[in-house]
């Protein structure tokens, strides 16, 4: 499958998005992919609801609204469709390497939330530094999609993708102020 090899290359910072096809086929599997992976995330921390998804669903699609508004601040809008291919691949390909591992993380991350809320120090297990490095390391894949789809240094990329992640989030939680969405327990 060139497809995947492709992802794989990017993930090892050696792909680039435009090594994709153009396809909206393309990019409707890789929603469901990244759709499917951050929602079965979620519900080992969340539970399952039909919230949750709609807040994964939410979340997706503002992040596919940042990245086409970078690309066309950047002159680049073309670029969109190859770009968010490859960010939501290579996302649900890194929520699988982390998948077998959630129902660690999420006690884990219990028992630091516990910790901190007694005043002590949150105990930092390979758990949550295993999906620190993985976090790190997606960061990495997503700075390559946005250092060759926007056309800027790998630095610029790595600032581009943090700015895009978090503009999302603050989008989101905006929307959801506005419209009195609730937040997921």
């Amino acid at each position: 499958m060139p497809i995947l090899k492709i992802i794989f290359d990017i993930c090892l910072l050696r792909g680039r998005p435009q090594d994709l096809p153009a396809s909206w086929n393309l990019f409707w599997l890789t929603v469901l992919a990244v759709v499917a992976t951050s929602y079965t995330s979620v519900v080992y921390i969340d539970g399952s609801s039909l919230g949750n998804l709609f807040h994964v669903i939410l979340h997706e699609t503002i992040f596919g609204a940042v990245v086409w508004t970078v690309l066309k601040v950047r002159g680049r809008p073309e670029r969109w469709l190859q770009s968010i291919a490859a960010l939501y691949a290579v996302k649900a390909l890194f929520s699988l390497i982390t998948l077998p591992f959630m129902p660690q993380v999420a006690e884990a991350a219990k028992h630091a939330f516990e910790a901190v809320q007694q005043g002590n120090p949150a105990p930092f297990g390979w758990e949550l530094l295993f999906v620190f490095a993985v976090t790190i390391w997606h960061l990495l894949a997503m700075s390559q999609v946005m250092r060759h789809a926007a056309e800027v240094s790998f630095g610029l990329g790595v600032l581009i993708s943090f700015l895009a992640l978090v503009a999302a989030g603050m989008v989101k939680i905006l929307l959801m102020t506005i419209f009195s969405i609730p937040v997921p327990a």
